[in-house]
């Protein structure tokens, strides 16, 4: 990969996701590493050793030797520079940009092709993300249930074996809970399911970012998230926030976005505008500020 640097004369080489070529720092060519979490090391136990070790090798080296890094959020530039010591200067904030299919209204035909296609519900709660223990997927069912709250749960995600406590907890609440389990769906598919929803409820333990936030947003939908990591910054004041280890919270917080529909309104519209941070207009217009502002740093030298 160096050689192929100094061969196609790079100016800026930006790795994408947590890592930097071997050698790379010796070529002259500038460079930027993204940083989306270090969950890893906040949450040791969710990780094999061996992948802790490496992730810890290439994320803090990568981190050393880039002449800029690029963090996903306030949450994760914080991280960087707790775990690694890195000055907080060499560190921007740029919010992911997320599809632009989320901001457009999904038609009637592509709704109905989506309701029918699933059997959905005609009203409906709507959790999205990988099916793992720090989604906090069970705490949600607690919070239904606490709250006695009767609406269908659609579940979207990828299935880990974190899903076979789900489905048991669900089994042992079966008159009280109904949900529905749905993986591999598109985003075309993703955004029909955001506008047909009541209400997204994230209550992750931790994010870098929190995609799916962002992208219900973007789509009108309603959204009750965490008020921990980075889910206030991706949220922002249109969102809910709750304590995700407090699944009576949760549920409250359900039931008043249920029960209120100029409350669920307001989060509609102001989800909206909030949304417009993580357009991909904004997400390039900031990186070539980046780009720009790192090749007009002296400090370091370009050799081609």
């Amino acid at each position: 990969m160096t050689g192929l640097a100094k061969e196609n004369k790079l100016t800026v080489f930006h790795g994408l996701s947590h890592e930097l070529p071997v050698g790379i720092e010796s070529t002259g060519v500038k460079t930027v590493v993204t940083i989306h979490d270090l969950i890893f090391l906040r949450y040791p136990d969710f990780y094999p050793a061996i992948d802790r070790n490496i992730y810890d090798r290439k994320f803090r080296h990568a981190c050393r030797i880039a002449n800029r890094i690029h963090a996903i959020s306030d949450q994760t530039k914080q991280d960087i520079i707790r775990f690694f010591a890195i000055p907080g200067e060499k560190i921007q904030v740029i919010y992911q940009a997320i599809n632009p299919i989320f901001f457009e209204p999904a038609s009637e035909l592509i709704r109905g092709l989506v309701q029918e296609k699933y059997q959905l519900p005609e009203k409906f709660l709507l959790n999205v993300g990988t099916v793992e223990p720090r989604k906090n997927v069970l705490a949600l069912l607690e919070a239904m249930v606490s709250a006695k709250i009767e609406v269908p749960l659609v579940i979207v995600g990828k299935p880990t074996s974190y899903q076979l406590q789900v489905q048991s907890y669900i089994e042992s609440q079966q008159k009280k809970l109904t949900v529905l389990f749905l993986a591999e769906v598109t985003d075309l598919e993703l955004a029909a399911l955001y506008q047909l929803a009541e209400v997204m409820i994230y209550p992750s333990v931790f994010e870098g970012f929190g995609l799916p936030v962002a992208e219900a947003l973007a789509s009108g939908c309603p959204v009750i998230t965490s008020s921990t990591s980075s889910l206030p910054e991706a949220g922002g004041d249109a969102a809910l926030l709750v304590n995700p280890a407090i699944p009576e919270e949760i549920g409250s917080a359900i039931q008043s976005v249920l029960n209120d529909p100029a409350l669920r309104n307001s989060m509609i519209e102001k989800g909206k505008i909030h949304a417009k941070k993580f357009s991909p207009e904004v997400f390039a217009s900031q990186l070539m500020q980046l780009y720009n502002s790192l090749l007009n740093d002296r400090r370091y030298k370009v050799s081609n």
